[in-house]
């Protein structure tokens, strides 16, 4: 698919000599086109800035890894978002607001989910194919929309009568287990209810120095639930391994999970987010493609004291093919660390002590390296087709072999054995069955299409549409602490940072968009605005209260338990 960026001035490369001097409107640079840039680049075009948005890829970032795949037979394509672009309304607030103001149109989906786990074999995954993975789904549910309203419930798959039958031993012992996954459940919705209502999930609560895996033993939830439900599903959500997740904050997962259950609304943009990229690079001056920023540094190659430039800096930025730019802003709409190593590079690093100062808080935060691959291999998904769902999880069963046995990759890098750049071990799989969510491959004649992120093996080559690796930011106490470090440094030198890390919770589409509002909004004062900035959707936030519903939660909470012991019975 060629990039789209209509109404502005898309420039595919640059042309040698290119190089401009500042004029009376404040000119600011916006490094990285994923939706932080995208957003505050927007935000700055209609408020009366010049800006220019920087792109090394020759798409925007936020589409740059999509897939075209064709549709029903006689039907036009359809685009797969990489990696999955699905949110919660009642999470997203500010997204959701963006995307009704600029009439960007998504619809709810199904959320149904089966759980699996399934034996490693004892060689490398690098070696492993997907074709030899005995894969057992324990846990299912699916989705039913209650008539005449927008509302979908969530139940537990009732076994059949023959499974019951014919695994009676396994139905007695599994039986407990059911009986234990229950209580866990119960137990979690009511004491993360309780909390809410009580106002103890703020992130400056009496929980604000407790990890999720402190949370599970403070409360004693049991681990059935835990392990064999919780951390598989958001260890999808935060794309990391279950150790990683462990040491989340607490208040940040549990705030998400007691929006989205047991009523939200898992939702996709309707016609793909190139869509959204297409609207907010509308008003953009020039956007730049195939162009990666090398450094950014002071435009005063004489001053020694670069303290001196702070209140109103001129900077230059320097594209690796030798252009330079001055601007008086510079967004960083990057990861924290490439952000780091772009700062790194400036010839004045040296003796610039704010970028110094920085590149210190920057390099708190993490990030976990990811895997995603589309494709239509089956043998990615439950063995039984009776089971498969819109997302399908999987993991291991560790007592089956050691994980030298097994050589998965360390956590947060890779092994010399494998080419997965996770621990496959200790990550849970995650297949999104991508016809249950897109409306238009809902057709019994459509082909069927997979994305899998984090596969624990790799599908067939003939059957594999893309392979992409992606980083995301992961939150341990120690970088939820930068925060506050990095609202100290925003603006140092005019320099700026955006993006999902750079904002409280899970690293998300909705830090993205609330990053840059604070960020736009502090750029304007900065230049001696008196006005507030204009958030054009700002009157949209918190207008969807879809996932709210006039049901006591705590009837809810015990009858979805309850029929989830009993669908667990035999299924363990």
């Amino acid at each position: 698919m060629p990039p789209l960026v209509p109404h502005s001035e898309q420039i595919p490369s640059e042309t040698p000599g290119d190089s401009e001097a500042v004029s009376d409107i404040p000119r600011v640079a916006v490094v990285g086109s994923g939706l932080a840039g995208l957003s505050a680049a927007y935000l700055l075009s209609v408020n009366g800035y010049t800006v220019d948005l920087y792109e090394k890829s020759g798409r925007l970032g936020m589409a740059a890894a999509n897939v075209t795949v064709p549709g029903v037979e006689g039907e036009e394509e359809v685009v797969m978002d990489v990696p999955m672009r699905s949110f919660f309304p009642e999470h997203y607030s500010h997204l959701t607001a963006l995307y009704k103001y600029l009439k960007i149109p998504y619809h709810a989906s199904e959320n149904s989910m089966s759980f699996s786990t399934y034996v490693p074999i004892a060689k490398s995954y690098a070696e492993q194919s997907a074709a030899s993975l005995d894969t057992t789904p324990y846990f299912s549910f699916s989705c039913y929309k209650i008539p005449f309203t927008s509302f979908s419930i969530s139940y537990p798959d009732l076994p059949s009568p023959f499974a019951f039958i014919s695994a009676l031993f396994q139905a007695i012992t599994s039986t407990i287990y059911g009986l234990r996954v229950m209580f866990g459940y119960v137990k979690f919705l009511v004491v993360v209810k309780y909390l809410a209502a009580r106002g103890q999930l703020a992130p400056q609560g009496p929980l604000k120095n407790v990890t999720l895996g402190q949370f599970w033993d403070l409360y004693g939830i049991g681990m059935e639930f835990v392990e064999g439900a919780f951390e598989p599903l958001f260890c999808g959500v935060c794309t990391c391994s279950t150790e990683v997740l462990r040491g989340f904050p607490a208040v940040f997962i549990l705030e998400y999970a007691v929006r989205a259950m047991p009523f939200g609304k898992m939702s996709f943009v309707s016609i793909g987010v190139q869509s959204v990229c297409e609207a907010l690079s509308k008003p953009v001056r020039r956007v730049f493609l195939n162009t990666s920023v090398e450094s950014v540094h002071s435009g005063s190659d004489t001053v020694d004291n670069l303290s001196d430039l702070l209140d109103s800096p001129h900077l230059v930025v320097q594209t690796a093919s030798g252009i330079r730019r001055l601007y008086n802003h510079v967004i960083f709409a990057t990861q924290a660390n490439q952000a780091a190593k772009i700062l790194q590079a400036s010839k004045d690093f040296k003796k610039d002590r704010p970028a110094q100062r920085q590149v210190e808080v920057l390099e708190k935060f993490l990030y976990a390296k990811s895997l995603v691959v589309c494709h239509t291999d089956e043998a990615l998904m439950p063995a039984d087709k009776g089971v498969w769902r819109c997302l399908n999880f999987f993991t291991t069963k560790e007592q089956s072999l050691s994980r030298s046995e097994i050589g998965g990759s360390k956590t947060l890098g890779t092994s010399a054995e494998s080419v997965l750049p996770y621990d496959a071990y200790a990550t849970s799989s995650c297949s999104h069955w991508f016809n249950r969510s897109h409306p238009s491959l809902t057709h019994p004649k459509a082909p069927n299409y997979y994305q899998t992120t984090n596969p624990h093996a790799l599908p067939s080559p003939s059957l594999t549409l893309s392979n992409t690796s992606f980083e995301r930011a992961v939150v341990t106490m120690s970088s939820w602490a930068a925060l506050e470090s990095l609202d100290g440094i925003q603006g140092a030198g005019g320099r700026w940072f955006v993006g999902s890390y750079a904002w409280e919770g899970i690293p998300l589409l909705e830090g993205c968009v609330a990053s840059s509002v604070n960020v736009v909004n502090r750029i304007s004062k900065r230049d001696g605005n008196t006005k507030e900035i204009r958030v054009p959707w700002s009157s949209f936030v918190g207008s969807d209260n879809s996932g709210d519903m006039d049901i006591p939660w705590v009837v809810v909470v015990f009858g979805l338990a309850i029929a989830a012991a009993t669908a667990m019975v035999t299924l363990s």
